[in-house]
């Protein structure tokens, strides 16, 4: 099991759809993250094109794509203990202690990628304007990712950024 995380360009609001016709569409919701889905209907029905960009990793790698994103962004670490197994929050607190970026972009509440690094790792929804925000953000650090010798870290990072990039033409981007 893993995230995938693809595109929607040119959506437009489906006012009153039929039963036979959900399907096809997209239910929009907010879920935990309502603030992402910008003019987006919480609870409506979309129809668009998809676009075929697409990224994909397993929930544990795309922690790990959260956690690279925040420390190329310079965030800093936000150091923890390492819990004992015995701490009743014990599986919370050691994702903690191993993404002290993350952490830290958390905590800083606004910056580059921060409504990716601060989204679901598994489902929701972003709407048109955080895509064009997090496509500037991609944009504005990809000479920088080019010279990174991580093979792994740079197809997932241009990968996302094509997503995003295509979420912004009048769309949305779907994590599923």
């Amino acid at each position: 099991m893993g995230l995938d995380v693809s595109a929607i360009k040119n959506a437009v609001l489906v006012d009153d759809p039929k039963v036979s016709e959900t399907e096809d569409l997209d239910c929009i919701y907010g879920g935990n993250f309502p603030q992402r889905l910008g003019s987006l209907v919480d609870g409506a029905y979309y129809d668009g094109e998809p676009t075929g960009s697409h990224y994909s990793n397993g929930y544990g790698r795309h922690g790990l794509f959260r956690e690279k994103l925040a420390e190329l962004a310079g965030y800093g670490a936000k150091k923890t203990p390492k819990p004992s197994p015995g701490d009743s929050d014990f599986m919370n607190k050691l994702y903690i202690h191993h993404h002290p970026n993350t952490v830290a972009a958390w905590e800083a509440g606004a910056g580059p990628f921060f409504e990716l690094i601060m989204f679901s790792d598994c489902e929701g929804y972003i709407g048109p304007e955080i895509c064009q925000k997090l496509a500037d953000d991609f944009r504005k650090f990809s000479d920088t990712v080019r010279l990174i010798d991580d093979q792994w870290f740079k197809q997932s990072f241009f990968d996302m950024r094509s997503v995003f990039e295509d979420g912004a033409q009048s769309g949305y981007v779907k994590f599923h």
